[in-house]
Parts: C-alpha cells; sequence; structure tokens
C-alpha cells in the first residue's frame, strides 16, 4: 500500500466520524484533506522499522487523524472542540476493517438473558430482584466510565474493612438483594456503595435500572424515591456544516 492510497482511507474514515459530531451532511476540504495527506506523508517512511506493516499502517492513518482534530479545534469554538481520544478510537474501528481486519476475527460477544417468566402483581420483592437480575446482573453496562481505578479497601458502617471489588465484576443475586436491602433502610448510595464494596456510582446506576424494571414489572410496587440519582444527558447539537480549518 502507497501513502495515497492509505491517505484515500484514512480521509474516508475521518470524514465518517466528524459527521457524527457536526452532521450527515459534512464533507472534508481541500485544506483538510491536504492536512491528512501531509501527515501521512511525512512518517509514511516509519512503517518499514514496524514489525507488523499493516499496524503500522493503522498508526499512521489514526495519527493523521488526531494531526487533523487538533488543526480542527484551533479554529472552532470550545463548545464545538473534537475529543482527540474518542475521535481516535473511532477512526482506528474504522480502519480496522480494511487495514488490519484480524483484529475483529474470531470475537465473541456477551448477550444479554432475559427471564422468560411473567411476575404477576402479587410477586413479593425478593422474587422481582431474581427476575430483574437474570437481565441485569449479566452485563457491565453499570460500570462508569470514571471508574477508572480500584481503591484496595473501603470502610463500612461498623468499622470494618470491605475489599473493593473489580469495577467490571457482575452483581449476583445475593448482592442484588442486599443492596435493595440497604437502600430500604434508609442508607444512601455512598453508604451502600462502602458496604458492597462498590464504588458510588455503579450503585446509582444499578439500583436506579432495577428500580425502573420493578416498577415496569409491578407498577403497585413503584417507590416514591425511583427519581433518586436521576441526572440530565446533555443533547449533542448537530450542524449541517463543517466549519473550515
Amino acid at each position: 500500500m502507497d501513502s495515497q492510497r492509505l491517505s484515500t482511507f484514512a480521509i474516508k474514515a475521518i470524514e465518517h466520524t466528524l459527521r457524527y459530531h457536526l452532521g450527515p451532511d459534512v464533507e472534508l476540504s481541500t485544506d483538510d484533506d491536504t492536512i491528512v495527506r501531509a501527515s501521512i506523508e511525512a512518517i509514511f517512511p516509519l512503517r518499514k522499522r514496524a514489525q507488523d506493516i499493516h499496524v503500522a499502517h493503522l498508526e499512521i492513518a489514526c495519527d493523521a487523524a488526531v494531526a487533523f482534530a487538533q488543526a480542527f479545534n484551533k479554529t472552532q469554538p470550545r463548545s464545538q472542540h473534537i475529543n482527540l481520544r474518542w475521535f481516535y478510537i473511532c477512526v482506528q474501528s474504522l480502519l480496522s476493517i480494511d487495514l488490519k481486519p484480524e483484529l475483529l476475527q474470531n470475537g465473541t460477544v456477551e448477550r444479554i438473558c432475559l427471564g422468560t417468566e411473567q411476575l404477576d402483581d402479587t410477586s413479593d420483592s425478593i422474587s422481582e430482584v431474581n427476575s430483574a437480575s437474570l437481565a441485569l446482573s449479566g452485563t457491565d453496562e453499570d460500570v462508569s466510565p470514571q471508574d477508572t481505578s480500584v481503591e484496595p479497601s473501603a470502610t463500612a458502617e461498623n468499622g470494618a474493612p470491605v475489599p473493593m471489588k473489580d469495577p467490571k465484576s457482575k452483581w449476583d443475586d445475593e448482592e442484588l438483594q442486599e443492596m435493595i436491602r440497604l437502600k430500604d433502610s434508609g442508607l444512601t448510595h455512598k453508604r451502600v456503595a462502602e458496604r458492597l464494596g462498590r464504588t458510588q456510582s455503579a450503585v446509582e446506576n444499578k439500583y436506579g435500572r432495577l428500580m425502573s424494571h420493578r416498577a415496569v414489572v409491578s407498577p403497585i410496587l413503584k417507590r416514591g424515591n425511583d427519581h433518586e440519582g436521576d441526572s440530565e444527558q446533555p443533547g449533542n447539537s448537530s450542524k449541517r456544516r463543517r466549519p473550515q480549518v
């Protein structure tokens, strides 16, 4: 592969990703193309030193994407700045299909298993927790992007140290039931997190989703504090036109 063909791949991936940021009608300008092609031309000879030339091509193209994003950010208001890490990962994922397809082969995806039993309105709280856990305990979606570190231990109300769990570890039925019991006793999310050895954000996320599920299965058991921990999700502004870099 020569530098011109690699530039074409990179430009298409950059343009596609940029549409998620600004809108579906965005196209790169001639100046944008120049930035990408110049960046690739400058470091293209370094690929010869790489152990895997395909990986080198992928990294060179992603580096050019970052060069474009940096130039873009210099000309745009802060509200429209591109998150460089997000941009790099998106472009890398798109380019992997053509430049390093083996990265995507033989991959497995863990599916969410839904319970088949239908619960009626007279089911008790514990039964509902068990049913909900079939849908919720097998997923890691409750792990917050901010949970990037694990503290060695937390302290519960009785002073006994509670080892912190891995943020990606699954929730079992017993832990879900204990979380419900602690919340029903009036503890805050922070105190429940300390008692379970979880992060506060993980408890807030899991408890909120569990309560939503309970409200759907048995509306008469809907708690008055279901709104606890709700947060607004800022909308993404969309633009129809790519401002010139």
